[in-house]
């Protein structure tokens, strides 16, 4: 198994426009036919930072999921609306950071 671990900040004045987005930001991917089981929660020691979790079976549908449209909608809906904090892929092996260029 392979995650995608995104820890973000939501600008206070844009919090309920998020909480508004994050149904369709996180079933975005249903509609793509992505390859991936993804969640996004609240971080219980932050009230403006959540935390959005991807999971997927191969490398190749983690890669896939990273380039599709869906997913861009996603990553540029935490930027506008806030700020990302971390970025990860994690194995069970390994921890790498996750870049995208805009």
């Amino acid at each position: 198994m392979l995650y995608i671990k995104i820890s973000f900040e939501v600008r206070p004045d844009k919090k309920k426009e998020f909480e508004q987005a994050v149904p369709w930001l996180v079933h975005a991917d249903e509609a793509c036919k992505e390859d991936i089981k993804q969640k996004i929660l609240q971080d219980s020691s932050n009230l403006d930072g959540y935390v959005y979790m991807g999971e997927c079976e191969t490398r190749e549908n983690l890669e896939s999921h990273i380039r599709s449209q869906c997913f861009r909608a996603l990553w540029g809906g935490m930027k506008l609306l806030g700020r990302i904090t971390e970025a990860k892929i994690l194995t069970s092996d390994t921890v790498e950071d996750l870049e995208l260029v805009d």
